[in-house]
């Protein structure tokens, strides 16, 4: 919990300005050096590019008009580090200028995930979107970024 933490916030130290709007590039490019994603690589599907990720069952796929994450979750545990990860694509896309931005993000995601509803958050031309769905034993956090211009 507390390396969850600690990672989270040197995602707000290091400067995500440069990502807003949403760049198919900038993201893929942002993804790939943050250690916390563990991509190795990027494949091209039909859908655009689709993460080698060392996360099992986790999906990052980066598109043209959509960026999604699949983040399956069965413990506690799990359920922090999706939520870690979910939060940084958030912050990685929207760009919040402010600690009152972050906050709106952040809560939109806890509620989503206690609650199992859709919550979306605009912030400088970029929609994110997440859900939480029950599958099973599984919970599947559905995280994506959209272009809202």
């Amino acid at each position: 919990m507390l390396i969850n933490r600690f990672m989270f916030v040197v995602l707000f130290v290091t400067p995500l300005q440069l990502c807003a709007g949403y760049d198919v590039e900038a993201i893929k490019e942002r993804v790939t050096k943050q250690d916390l994603f563990q991509v190795k690589a990027w494949q091209l599907s039909n859908e655009g590019w689709q993460a080698v990720s060392a996360l099992q069952g986790a999906v990052l796929k980066v598109g043209e008009k959509k960026t999604e994450y699949i983040l399956p979750f069965i413990n506690l545990r799990q359920k922090n580090t999706a939520e870690t990860q979910c939060t940084a694509l958030a912050m990685l896309g929207l760009a919040p200028s402010n600690e009152k931005e972050r906050l709106v993000v952040e809560n939109a995601i806890t509620a989503s995930i206690q609650r199992h509803v859709l919550k979306y958050t605009d912030l400088n031309g970029v929609r994110f979107t997440i859900t939480a769905r029950q599958v099973g034993p599984v919970v599947q956090l559905f995280c994506d970024l959209r272009s809202v211009i």
